[in-house]
């Protein structure tokens, strides 16, 4: 199914047949690659699964008044948690999961919200593309 989409998605993005024997398929990344373009390809729950997995990744580079600012804790805190312990990310989204709303899916919705899933998973340009209920993410 990913590939039919994925060859539609070209077709229409190149403006012309796509040669299906040139298309890469990567399955252990997700991947499909295609006249130099590399897209991620993902359901809605593939795409909020591992947007959530990348967000816990990369807690520890958050600004401790962000966590300040989501939980409504001191902002001391957190600046020293950061400072002591570069491998916070389990620890800070414990506290998310505990004092901010929604817990840590609803930081999570509020980063998609507020910045789009694109930034952390479309490393090539940062942006989400919808074609048939499928998302698509270039990373080249």
């Amino acid at each position: 199914m990913k590939l039919q989409v994925f060859i539609e998605f070209m077709c229409v993005k190149l403006g012309s047949v796509v040669d299906v024997q040139k298309i890469v398929h990567r399955p252990k990344y997700g991947t499909y690659e295609y006249a130099g373009y590399e897209f991620l390809v993902l359901t809605e729950d593939e795409a909020h699964h591992l947007f959530k997995s990348r967000i816990k990744e990369l807690l520890h580079e958050y600004r401790s008044s962000y966590f300040a600012n989501e939980t409504d804790l001191p902002e001391a805190g957190f600046k020293q948690l950061l400072k002591l312990y570069d491998g916070a990310n389990d620890f800070l989204a414990a506290i998310l999961e505990s004092y901010a709303p929604g817990g840590f899916d609803g930081f999570v919705h509020r980063q998609a919200d507020r910045h789009g899933r694109g930034k952390l998973l479309a490393t090539y340009n940062h942006y989400e593309q919808e074609w048939n209920n499928f998302f698509f993410y270039r990373i080249s």
